[in-house]
């Protein structure tokens, strides 16, 4: 409701992937209240994203593993868009990405990742 060319009370629940669009809101609208959204039937992961960025990290080391051994080089876009991750968020895959290549042997050398040992 608008009173006066003044916005009043409004309750909002916004689910957002990048915490620093609190800091936007706060610029946008003064004396704005945030409070954390507590789930009544869904379990939290114990740090915000973990969840997401384990899950995302099996499938890529699983995809990375399952290339044919003449396959020495996958750009991360292919890798995104093979799995289906185009909507994730960049600094989720990038996590998920670090995590994946800490089990299998493939490296990032700019925007692919390269087998170690190509046979």
């Amino acid at each position: 409701m608008v009173t006066n060319g003044y916005a009043g009370k409004t309750t909002i629940h916004l689910a957002h992937h990048d915490h620093r669009v609190i800091d936007l809101l706060r610029k946008a609208m003064p004396g704005v209240v945030v409070e954390d959204w507590k789930p009544k039937h869904l379990k939290v992961a114990k740090k915000p994203g973990q969840g997401v960025i384990v899950a995302a990290a099996k499938r890529i080391a699983e995809f990375l593993q399952a290339q044919p051994d003449q396959k020495t080089e996958v750009s991360l876009k292919a890798l995104k868009q093979a799995l289906g991750l185009q909507r994730l968020a960049s600094e989720t895959f990038k996590l998920a990405r670090i995590r994946a290549l800490e089990t299998v042997p493939w490296r990032v050398e700019g925007r692919s990742v390269h087998r170690l040992f190509p046979t």
